[in-house]
């Protein structure tokens, strides 16, 4: 008996303090205060954004399917049937402003870009087929891609996938096509393009020139086809793709180190082809800033242009998973009435936790931007005006240089 109770008294011990799982992300529809370890569990309600248009392309990047955002410049290349060229081209007009040849690269199949503080590479990994055994990446030093470079010599990287085992001709009918990647800690991530199952498989890679095996780390329900991805400063991890014609991006975030799907995984649609034409590139520029890139798409008549196109994605990944309710009053920040029904009234304790300004957004449940103000310290209150706002629940975010937190208010 004695053993018994010392044995129930360990087991309390232990679980006393350890974490709570569940879903830690205030603007899901499963979010749990009472978690404070995120499991990856987090569920959303459908959500669609419209990528801004900077300007169409011209024929030159009619096939874009690689940007990449390296020391300053935007660059991209086309898919297949183009010589091995990389273009600059300016972010506000689109136009191409510099072209570079790589002496020793063939043009098989380029189908994305990424960089690391040295190096930008070009994944040279499409396989419609299934059957291809020179899959590659490309890699450049960047101290070779000055305004005045026209050609330049680039390592190789060759590799096979660590699960591929058929190589036979099956044309858009497999799991071994590639149009996305990014680099992260020394390693090149893919991620593959499934035309079976609408899944992508990550895969890791040595980003060092010679003969690897990109190892399979875990797999993932994309419910489309990825076309292309890139990893933002804070970790979050874009992948844009596509399902019949409708584009899409995932956003993986607040997820372990390399662990990309354990995460909160949410999904935004981007609107249909015939909106956006076909969305085959994306870019980190910032953080939660980027843009796209959209090849020509053609069916009949004229078809649509190739297109730049920039988005935002702050508003659904800036640093929610570590908001609580308690991070209000570790401020010294008091938000009241909710529900409302006109006003949301912002109180600070100047001698709680000083600030040198706070920038204040209101979300609606959709992750759509609704109120924005600023909050400087010689306030001590602020007003939200919600009487235009239909009924429901928002997400209201305060952000400084130094915290960030968030609470969900209701509207009546």
């Amino acid at each position: 008996m004695r053993y018994t109770i010392l044995f129930l008294f360990s087991i309390l011990g232990l679980s006393k303090g350890q974490a709570q799982q569940g879903c830690t992300d205030p603007q899901a529809i499963n979010f749990s205060m009472a978690a404070t370890e995120n499991d990856g569990s987090c569920q959303y309600a459908p959500t669609s954004y419209t990528p801004e248009l900077v300007h169409e392309l011209s024929d030159t990047l009619s096939e874009i399917s690689g940007l990449a955002y390296f020391q300053g410049a935007l660059w991209a290349h086309n898919d297949s049937g183009d010589e091995p060229v990389i273009y600059r081209i300016d972010s506000v007009s689109g136009t191409v402003v510099q072209r570079i040849s790589i002496r020793n690269a063939q043009h098989v199949d380029w189908e994305d870009m990424a960089t690391d503080d040295r190096y930008l590479y070009i994944g040279d990994f499409g396989n419609n087929s299934g059957s291809r055994r020179d899959l590659r990446c490309y890699r450049i030093e960047g101290m070779h891609l000055h305004p005045d470079s026209n050609t330049v010599q680039a390592d190789i990287i060759d590799f096979v996938f660590s699960d591929q085992t058929d190589f036979d001709v099956n044309a858009n009918q497999h799991n071994f096509d590639c149009e996305a990647f990014f680099v992260q800690n020394g390693n090149l991530h893919l991620f593959s393009k499934n035309w079976l199952d609408n899944r992508t498989r990550h895969y890791i890679l040595p980003t060092s020139p010679g003969s690897h095996t990109a190892q399979l780390v875990d797999a993932f329900d994309a419910e489309g086809l990825i076309t292309a991805a890139d990893v933002a400063l804070d970790g979050t991890v874009v992948l844009l793709g596509y399902a019949g014609l409708e584009v899409f991006m995932w956003l993986l975030f607040d997820h372990p180190q390399g662990a990309f799907f354990q995460g909160n995984k949410r999904r935004i649609e981007l609107g249909s082809i015939g909106a956006n034409s076909q969305a085959e590139a994306i870019v980190y520029t910032g953080l939660g800033h980027g843009f796209i890139g959209s090849e020509r798409f053609q069916i009949i008549g004229p078809g649509i242009p190739a297109r730049l196109m920039a988005f935002e994605s702050n508003q659904w990944t800036d640093r929610l998973t570590s908001t609580r309710e308690a991070s209000f009053d570790s401020k010294g920040i008091k938000v009241f009435p909710s529900p409302t029904t006109d006003e949301l009234h912002l109180q600070w304790d100047k001698s709680s936790s000083p600030f040198l300004a706070l920038k204040v957004a209101l979300y609606d449940e959709m992750g759509r931007l609704v109120k924005q103000l600023e909050w400087r310290p010689s306030q001590a209150d602020l007003t939200i005006d919600m009487g235009d706002l239909p009924m429901g629940s928002y997400y209201l975010h305060l952000r400084s240089d130094a915290f960030s937190i968030s609470k969900q208010v209701q509207k009546r």
